[in-house]
Protein backbone atom coordinates (compact mmCIF):
# COMPACT_ATOMS: atom_id res chain seq x y z
CA UNK A 1 0.00 0.00 0.00
CA UNK A 2 2.73 2.55 1.03
CA UNK A 3 4.49 1.79 -1.89
CA UNK A 4 1.38 2.34 -3.99
CA UNK A 5 1.11 5.79 -2.40
CA UNK A 6 4.87 7.09 -3.49
CA UNK A 7 4.22 5.56 -6.75
CA UNK A 8 1.65 8.16 -7.26
CA UNK A 9 3.33 10.78 -5.69
CA UNK A 10 6.43 10.63 -7.65
CA UNK A 11 4.25 10.12 -11.00
CA UNK A 12 2.06 13.34 -9.84
CA UNK A 13 5.62 15.10 -9.65
CA UNK A 14 6.33 13.74 -13.39
CA UNK A 15 2.92 14.65 -14.66
CA UNK A 16 3.40 18.64 -13.57
CA UNK A 17 7.14 18.46 -14.62
CA UNK A 18 5.92 17.21 -18.11
CA UNK A 19 3.47 19.55 -18.38
CA UNK A 20 5.28 22.44 -17.37
CA UNK A 21 7.94 21.62 -19.86
CA UNK A 22 5.02 21.23 -22.75
CA UNK A 23 3.76 24.53 -21.81
CA UNK A 24 7.03 26.32 -22.11
CA UNK A 25 7.41 24.42 -25.72
CA UNK A 26 4.16 25.65 -26.70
Amino acid sequence: MNNKKYYDLGNDQFVKATSVSGNKRN
